[in-house]
């Protein structure tokens, strides 16, 4: 396994409370052996979990990383010797980890550590599909830091519950072909082609801005632009936006002309690209979709 832990520390490895230890091995008797097991638990590691933060968002996938606290109460430096953890989404366990490593923790002192996550959304999807419905996505970290001692493994746990932001691309749909206007004898018409715009979740509003797009009717390339600001999409609503094109009578027109008198349908594709601004960040979109619509 690809070892995904970081420490900010890196002197030499030293053994845990070596004198304090021997001394509870050279006892005899379990009682006495408990009392001193006992006794040594000012001398464990503290671990905790300080901070959670976003490093990376797309489409695809959200990047984490947890930032962990090792507090050192002993005179010498301790030696990590094993990291497990596992990760539960919305109480579903999705993915663990377990490999050994050698970063030492200073002495008298608190360390820190980076555990780097990234966290697919259709392996997500796949393991609770509930998650759809839902804006955030609740999560429980945990795991526990092995240091090796003439006692045995010394295992001190950790663990951290939260939430992160779902995030799902909106959805363009081209959802209506009108005929608004134009001119045959000034050789054009003009068309709003009617597109749905949803925003299945987005943890709040969005906005779809520098809607570059090509529109081809019938297969033939009709129209092209750009819309400097698309919409603005509330949370889980759905909007019908129109988007005005112009059609040259010598391309595709004439065909669409013929088509309205017999109340016709047409293939439309849309070809698009586009930025939406959400709640966590700018992220781009492209749109590719193909449908039959009636002409109006």
């Amino acid at each position: 396994m690809e070892r995904i832990f970081r420490s900010q520390h890196g002197r030499a490895p030293k053994a845990l409370a070596p004198i304090l230890v021997c001394a509870a091995i050279a006892l005899s008797g379990c009682g006495l052996l408990s009392q001193i097991l006992s006794s040594l638990e000012d001398y464990r590691p503290r671990i905790a979990v300080q901070d959670v933060a976003i490093t990376g968002v797309s489409w695809d996938a959200i990047d984490l990383e947890f930032t962990l606290k090792i507090a050192n109460p002993n005179p010498i430096e301790v030696t990590l010797d094993s990291f497990r953890y596992a990760l539960e989404i919305d109480g579903q366990p999705l993915l663990k980890g377990d490999q050994g490593t050698g970063v030492p923790f200073k002495s008298y002192g608190t360390s820190e550590a980076k555990l780097p996550l990234k966290l697919s959304w259709t392996k997500i999807l796949s393991v609770v599909p509930t998650i759809q419905k839902k804006s955030k996505i609740p999560f429980r970290l945990t795991g526990s830091f092995g240091f090796k001692t003439p006692l045995g493994m010394l295992d001190v746990p950790w663990n951290k519950r939260g939430s992160v932001p779902k995030l799902s691309p909106p959805n363009v749909v081209p959802a209506g072909l009108r005929l608004v206007g134009g001119n045959l004898l000034g050789g054009q018409l003009e068309l709003a082609l009617d597109l749905d715009v949803s925003n299945p979740d987005g943890n709040g509003m969005i906005e779809i801005s520098a809607f570059a797009f090509e529109v081809a009717l019938d297969g033939r390339q009709a129209a092209s632009g750009k819309v400097s600001k698309l919409a603005e999409i509330p949370q889980g609503k759905t909007q019908r936006v129109p988007l005005k094109i112009i059609v040259r009578v010598g391309e595709v027109g004439l065909l669409l002309f013929k088509r309205l008198n017999n109340h016709g349908d047409v293939q439309v594709r849309l070809g698009a690209t586009a930025q939406v601004k959400t709640p966590v960040g700018t992220f781009p979109l492209r749109v590719q979709r193909t449908i039959g619509k009636h002409v109006n």
